[in-house]
C-alpha cells in the first residue's frame, strides 16, 4: 500500500509538473509573440527601422542631387532641362474645349477624331531613348522666371500629349503654363521630383487639363510662391485637390485658381495663408459638384477683387468662415454669390444697399 501510494503521489506530482510546464511554455510563447508583434514588437520596430532607412537614403540622395544642381548652377550658369516628346504608336480620341464666356459655361467634348498619343519626358540628360520614336526635343531653363508657355505649347504638340514623365529631380523657378491646355493628358508621373522651393509661379500650370484625374503635390515646398492664377482652371475630371501643405503666405493672386473644376467633391486648403492675396475673383467659380467649403483660415484683409468668387457653384450649400468677413468698402464684389444657394452673409447684403 505504501508503494502504491508513493506511485500515486509521484504520478500526481508529474502531472502537476506537466501542467506547470505547459503553462510556463504558453506564457513564454505569449511573451515571444508579444515581443515579435504589437505596436512595439520586434517585427514592427524592424519595419519602422527599414522605412526610416529608406527615407534617410532618399533624403541623402535628394541632398546629393541638390548639391550637384547648385554646383552645376555655380560653375556652368544656366543648365538646361531637356524635354523629349515621343510618339507611343497609339491613338486616342481628341478632346476639344468649348468656352462660352457670355453664359459662363465650358464644355469638354470627346470627339471621334483619332489623334496620335505622345509622351513628354522631362529629364536632366539630353540622351534620347532609342527604343521610342522621337518627335521633338525641347529645352527648359531652371532659372527662368517669366510666365511664358514652353515650346511644346508654342509648336502645337501639346494637344497630343497623354502622359508626362518627370524622370529627374529639377528645381524650376516657374512652372507657369507647363501643362497648359493639355486636354488629353491623363497622367503625370514624378510630380514629387519637382523641387518647388524656388518656384514663384504656377500660373495656369494645369489649366484645362480636363482629362487629368489625379494630382499628388503633398511634398511640394512652396515657400517662394507668389502667383496661383488659374492653376487648376477647368481640371474638370479631378474629384479632389489637396494643397493643405502649401505655404501661400507670399501669394498675391489666386484669381480663377479652382474655376470650373466641375467634378470636384473635396478641396483641402488646410491652414491656407492668404494674408498677401489681393485677388480672389472667380476663385471658386462653377464648382458645380461641391457642397461644402472650409474657408475658416482665409484672410481677406488685403483683398480688393472678389468678383464672381462663388458664381454658379450651384450645389454649394455651406461655407465655413465667410460670415465674419470684413471686406474693404471699395472692393469689387459683383456677382460674388450669383447662382450660389449658400446663405448670403449680412455684410454682403449691406454692401448692396
Amino acid at each position: 500500500m505504501n508503494f502504491k501510494g508513493k506511485m500515486q503521489r509521484k504520478s500526481g506530482i508529474t502531472l502537476i509538473s506537466l501542467v506547470v510546464t505547459i503553462i510556463v511554455l504558453l506564457i513564454l510563447a505569449g511573451v515571444t509573440i508579444s515581443a515579435l508583434s504589437g505596436d512595439n514588437g520586434i517585427l514592427t520596430r524592424t519595419q519602422e527601422a527599414k522605412e526610416k532607412t529608406d527615407k534617410s537614403s532618399q533624403r541623402e540622395n535628394d541632398i546629393l542631387l541638390d548639391t550637384e544642381y547648385e554646383m552645376n548652377e555655380y560653375l556652368e550658369g544656366n543648365e538646361p532641362i531637356y524635354a523629349m516628346l515621343y510618339n507611343t504608336n497609339e491613338t486616342m480620341n481628341k478632346i476639344i474645349v468649348n468656352i462660352d464666356n457670355e453664359n459662363q459655361k465650358i464644355e469638354n467634348i470627346e470627339t471621334s477624331e483619332a489623334i496620335p498619343a505622345y509622351e513628354l519626358v522631362i529629364q536632366r540628360s539630353s540622351n534620347v531613348d532609342e527604343s521610342k520614336i522621337l518627335v521633338a526635343q525641347y529645352e527648359l531653363n531652371e532659372t527662368n522666371t517669366e510666365n511664358i508657355a514652353p515650346e511644346w505649347f508654342q509648336d502645337g504638340n501639346y494637344i497630343y500629349i497623354y502622359k508626362v514623365n518627370i524622370k529627374d529631380r529639377i528645381h524650376p523657378k516657374t512652372t507657369a503654363y507647363w501643362f497648359y491646355k493639355m486636354h488629353n493628358l491623363v497622367k503625370i508621373e514624378g510630380l514629387e521630383k519637382l523641387d518647388m522651393s524656388k518656384c514663384i509661379s504656377i500660373q495656369a500650370m494645369f489649366n484645362e487639363c480636363c482629362s487629368l484625374k489625379d494630382l499628388n503635390m503633398t511634398n511640394w515646398n512652396t515657400d517662394e510662391l507668389t502667383n496661383m492664377i488659374q492653376t487648376f482652371y477647368n481640371c474638370a475630371s479631378l474629384e479632389k485637390i489637396d494643397i493643405s501643405n502649401f505655404n501661400t503666405s507670399k501669394v498675391n493672386t489666386m484669381r480663377s485658381c479652382f474655376s470650373y473644376c466641375t467634378s470636384l467633391k473635396s478641396l483641402e486648403l488646410g491652414k491656407i495663408d492668404t494674408s498677401q492675396n489681393e485677388d480672389f475673383s472667380f476663385m471658386f467659380q462653377n464648382l458645380t459638384n461641391i457642397e461644402y467649403l472650409d474657408l475658416s483660415n482665409l484672410n481677406i484683409l488685403r483683398g480688393e477683387e472678389f468678383k464672381g468668387m462663388f458664381q454658379n457653384s450651384i450645389n454649394l450649400k455651406s461655407i465655413d468662415g465667410i460670415y465674419n468677413w470684413n471686406i474693404l468698402p471699395n472692393s469689387n464684389t459683383s456677382n460674388m454669390f450669383l447662382n450660389c444657394p449658400v446663405e448670403i452673409p449680412e455684410w454682403y447684403i449691406q454692401m448692396l444697399e
